[in-house]
């Protein structure tokens, strides 16, 4: 993306991000609530409309795709709060993520979403509001793979989640960077989220203040700026 900005009536949410990513990096956009960040993920997944600014898709620009074309190329959001459908099982959420496609892919599709989390496999009757805030984060995760997402975004990911929850979420996170899965990441748990990542970048009030590799964000001071709103 290219000088993105945008704007919800007057409020200025993000100011002119620019953010490259190659094909199987991990990268971490961290910030304090308010900074921008979801916003930065609504635009790429197409539920933003940018004010200004280009988002180009291997080599095409995509600023005024709507959000079926965008999944149909291969960019999945798992939202911010899971956005599993509870009242469905967790076998009709795992379908629903391969929709469109023919029966027998989807059927192969979901049988690899259950080797990555083997879990869900004894859970696949029972309704997805049924399981744990950690279970139904890793279903939305299940669930947007089915589609063999070039770009997997997720927003806040261990919100609410117990540490050992996290810990273990974040170990098949791991998994799926060693696949070469590209995945882009909003996240609060700030070491963490460094430990996987290959490049880290870091808004404050909408803008990118220092983007680099974890250990250079994590020593640079601008990254405790923007979360305590000091100044040196």
């Amino acid at each position: 993306m290219q000088g993105l900005v945008v704007r919800y009536g007057r409020l200025v949410a993000v100011r002119g991000v620019s953010l490259t990513m190659a094909s199987g990096e991990t990268h971490v956009i961290l910030g304090r609530n308010g900074a921008g960040k979801s916003s930065v993920l609504g635009a790429i997944a197409g539920l933003a409309r940018p004010a200004e600014g280009r988002i180009r898709w291997h080599g095409e620009d995509i600023t005024a795709w709507p959000a079926h074309r965008r999944v149909a190329a291969g960019i999945a959001l798992v939202p911010e709060g899971r956005g599993v459908f509870v009242t469905l099982t967790v076998a009709e959420n795992l379908r629903l993520g391969g929709f469109g496609l023919p029966a027998a892919t989807r059927r192969e599709r979901v049988e690899e979403a259950l080797a990555l989390f083997p879990f869900l496999r004894e859970r696949l009757a029972a309704p997805a509001g049924t399981l744990s805030g950690g279970q139904q984060q890793m279903l939305g995760v299940a669930r947007a793979l089915i589609g063999r997402p070039r770009l997997l975004v997720l927003d806040e990911p261990s919100l609410g989640l117990a540490p050992v929850i996290v810990d273990e979420f974040y170990g098949q996170l791991a998994r799926l960077r060693e696949r070469g899965v590209t995945i882009l990441l909003v996240e609060q748990h700030v070491e963490r989220a460094l430990r996987l990542a290959d490049v880290a970048h870091v808004l404050n009030l909408g803008e990118l203040v220092v983007s680099g590799t974890p250990d250079e964000v994590a020593r640079d001071p601008r990254l405790e700026i923007a979360y305590l709103g000091v100044k040196p």
